[in-house]
């Protein structure tokens, strides 16, 4: 189990070893300049975005008790499981979820990882793009983070194409006050087999139900406006 959860986090924080970025904070970056180029995102031109609902997923590494034996974790700051109150780390990671209304189509999503210490952040990416579709979103393109005109914003990645499905127990595009992820579904290819999906469930992965919640940020969704 341990090695499928370090699978799917690498999925998550996949460049989180990458070097600081110690000017990007949540309070500063996290706006309407990250979507400048969401026509290229999107690949429709003339695309307007009107307003984006932002979720956040706050996790911390923390110490657990495992048969016993203190165990370190990532944790969801909303997490109901029991833990420790010891600091075991400075460092934490911000899941980023919008909900894109836009015109023509409002059924995009984007998912954006960031990790920090107490000196700032420590890396950006992976992000995600993909379209909504009742209570899942499919991720169909990788994103990167770049400087332009001394703001960031998201651009499509160099190999971009991807096909993973973010599910939830909830309609995503009607749900209020929070996100819910129940599973990951990567689908991978292979020669012999053709597409084969690797599913991931998020409460047998992580022994917690709320692993992967996110939280409406109305203080952030503003930014977007």
């Amino acid at each position: 189990m341990k090695i499928v959860v370090y699978i799917l986090l690498l999925m998550l924080f996949a460049s989180c070893a990458a070097p600081r970025f110690t000017d990007f904070t949540a309070d500063s970056s996290v706006n309407k300049n990250l979507l400048s180029q969401f026509d290229k995102i999107a690949n429709r031109q003339n695309i307007i975005v009107d307003s984006v609902d932002v979720f956040v997923a706050s996790l911390r590494e923390t110490l657990v008790e495992r048969d016993a034996v203190g165990e370190r974790r990532i944790r969801n700051t909303e997490s109901d499981q029991p833990a420790f109150n010891v600091a075991i780390s400075d460092k934490y990671y911000e899941l980023y979820l919008f909900r894109i209304y836009s015109r023509p189509n409002d059924n995009y999503c984007i998912i954006i990882s960031t990790a920090y210490d107490n000196l700032g952040c420590l890396g950006l990416g992976p992000a995600f793009f993909g379209s909504i579709r009742i209570n899942q979103v499919n991720m169909r393109k990788r994103l990167a983070l770049k400087k332009m005109n001394n703001v960031y914003a998201l651009v499509p990645d160099k190999e971009s194409a991807m096909d993973m499905y973010f599910i939830s127990d909830s309609r995503i595009k009607e749900a209020i006050g929070q996100i819910r992820i129940t599973e990951i579904i990567q689908k991978q290819s292979n020669k012999i087999a053709g597409s084969k999906p690797i599913v991931y469930n998020i409460e047998k992965v992580f022994n917690d139900p709320k692993a992967l919640l996110f939280v409406y940020n109305p203080e952030l969704s503003t930014k977007f406006r």
